[in-house]
C-alpha cells in the first residue's frame, strides 16, 4: 500500500534530531501505521552547558543544518543527554493508538523503509 509522506526528508538530514511529530502514514490490515519523530532533546556543548532543551527538534535553531554539522558538534565534545527517535505506532479504524510503538533505527531513510515493509 501507498505511504503518505507528511514531512519529507530535509537535504542532508537523516538524524531524528531534525524532525518532530508525524512523518508518514501507511494503511495496513490493523488500521494505520504512523511514523513519528518523538521525544525530548537535550544537547550540551563542550563545556557541559545546555544549548538545546525542548520537544521540538529543529537543528537549524542552533546553526546545525545537517547530519554532518550535527556530528561535528558532537565530535567537538558536544553531548546528547536526551535525543528524540523515530517510532511506528498503529492506530485502529477509529484512530485510537494502543500499545507501545516500535522504535526504528538509523535515521529517516531506515524508518521509512521499516514503514514500507509493514503489511
Amino acid at each position: 500500500m501507498k505511504i503518505e509522506i507528511e514531512q519529507h526528508k530535509f537535504k542532508g538530514c537523516d538524524d531524528s534530531f531534525f524532525y518532530n511529530g508525524l512523518i508518514a502514514t501507511k494503511e495496513i490490515k490493523e488500521g494505520t501505521a504512523k511514523l513519528y519523530a518523538s521525544g525530548e532533546i537535550k544537547l550540551l556543548d563542550k563545556n557541559g552547558d545546555l544549548i538545546h532543551d525542548g520537544w521540538k527538534a529543529r537543528g537549524n535553531c542552533l546553526g546545525i543544518n545537517n547530519d554532518k554539522e550535527l556530528n561535528k558538534e558532537l565530535k567537538n565534545d558536544g553531548e546528547f543527554v536526551m535525543n528524540n527517535w523515530f517510532e511506528i505506532l498503529i492506530a485502529d479504524k477509529d484512530d485510537i493508538i494502543s500499545g507501545d510503538g516500535e522504535v526504528c533505527a538509523d535515521g529517516y531513510d531506515e524508518a521509512i523503509k521499516e514503514l514500507k515493509e509493514l503489511i
